[in-house]
């Protein structure tokens, strides 16, 4: 099964709300910031924004166990999707452009090669015309093809030579022949299927033992997240703890102006980086373009569904990450807890030694960090670290239903 991915994962990205601020080796640099200024969460009067009050939060349980509304989001958003087929047109010309889906058996003086055959797979390759991805000619002699008119008893024979310095020198320089079926051109649709009780039965690594595979299957999917969960534990206790108060909470419908956007194009640049940067990465380990658009790079990165609007969630998950910045700057000012100079600091410290410990960045300074950062953004974080681990220490987390460690 896929590992399962919480849904927001803003505060992940370029914030470090939540990363740690423990005391660091001071440096000697003044606490100035060239960056555009964000909206002053810490300093600011937030009741335009929401209404909340100590009874919100104190002595509030949280619930820990995976809901039946998160086995049937995970269901139906991850692991049906995953069992999507595409369908498949397969009585017009294939095209420049297309996608098809073929199978074939590649052969080199007659004799078939080992790795130059997909006929027994479990799926059909997809093969984008004119994208390069296959050797020589291949593509271009997919051209004008009908799929109907293909079978293993009348394939389309494709004659191609692999490069002389193609990767595997056992076939580099060498002519090949390749016989192909062309299942269909991609319309650019799929069917996701159902959870009948006969497609419980032929789940991989299941083997239902009632009459009710489709319940027994969705309990034992719960049981599975409850696992994953129990594992990462503390990061279940704030998503918990978050989604009960942003239920709990009175907002007004505003929000602090521009916020939302700001959010938007972090988490915006952060997508278009991971696209360019797996796209080149395996160009040039591979000699493949892994993504055909920044939208399916994007629904990768989210974790999101093959049809998601991946934008729409990155305005919603903005939305969310700017509530919870409003929730818990008002508690941090509800419990009048401070930030210093020295905090500030210390965050910026943090934050260079983050980014030099990472592979897209080794080059950070206290400068660079408030060339991206704002004051008013980096008060805000610490006091909402500093407001988060005061109600992880105060709240009660009921973790009945959770496997013990």
């Amino acid at each position: 099964m896929k590992r399962i991915v919480a849904l927001v994962l803003l505060l992940a990205l370029s914030l470090s709300v939540f990363a740690a601020c423990g005391k660091k080796k001071k440096a000697n640099f003044d606490l100035e910031s060239t960056a555009d200024a964000a909206f002053d969460y810490y300093h600011a009067d937030l009741s335009a924004y929401l209404s909340i009050s100590r009874e919100d939060y104190a002595d509030l349980t949280v619930a820990l166990d995976v809901t039946d509304a998160e086995v049937d989001e995970y269901l139906n958003d991850h692991l049906l999707p995953s069992y999507r087929t595409p369908n498949l047109t397969t009585d017009q010309a294939v095209k420049d452009g297309d996608t098809v889906y073929i199978r074939y058996t590649g052969y080199i003086d007659g004799v078939a090669f080992e790795g130059g055959s997909n006929a027994d797979a479990d799926r059909a390759s997809a093969l984008k015309i004119g994208s390069g991805s296959f050797i020589d000619t291949f593509e271009t002699q997919l051209i004008g093809v009908i799929p109907n008119q293909t079978s293993w008893e009348s394939p389309k024979v494709v004659n191609v030579t692999f490069p002389a310095d193609y990767k595997n020198a056992d076939l580099a320089g060498k002519a090949a022949k390749f016989d192909v079926v062309i299942e269909g051109i991609f319309d650019g649709t799929y069917t996701v299927p159902e959870l009948t009780p006969e497609f419980a039965r032929n789940i991989n690594n299941f083997t239902p033992e009632t009459d009710d595979p489709v319940s027994e299957f969705k309990l034992a999917l719960k049981d599975w997240m409850r696992e994953g969960k129990a594992a990462s534990l503390e990061s279940r206790k704030f998503s918990c703890l978050m989604d009960k108060l942003l239920a709990t909470v009175s907002f007004t419908g505003k929000f602090p102006e521009g916020e939302i956007k700001r959010l938007e194009n972090i988490m915006n640049d952060t997508v278009m980086g991971y696209y360019q940067q797996a796209n080149f990465y395996y160009y040039m380990q591979y000699g493949i373009v892994y993504y055909d658009s920044a939208d399916s790079a994007a629904r990768d990165y989210y974790s999101l569904r093959f049809d998601a609007d991946w934008e729409t969630y990155q305005t919603v998950a903005s939305a969310k990450v700017v509530k919870q910045m409003l929730v818990l700057n008002a508690i941090a000012q509800i419990e009048g807890i401070t930030v210093s100079e020295d905090e500030v600091k210390d965050w910026v410290i943090a934050e260079v030694e983050s980014q030099n410990g990472s592979k897209q960045d080794k080059d950070a300074t206290p400068e660079s960090v408030l060339a991206e950062h704002s004051l008013e953004e980096i008060y805000a974080e610490v006091a909402a670290k500093k407001a988060r681990d005061y109600l992880m220490d105060k709240v009660t987390f009921d973790a009945t239903g959770l496997p013990a460690d």
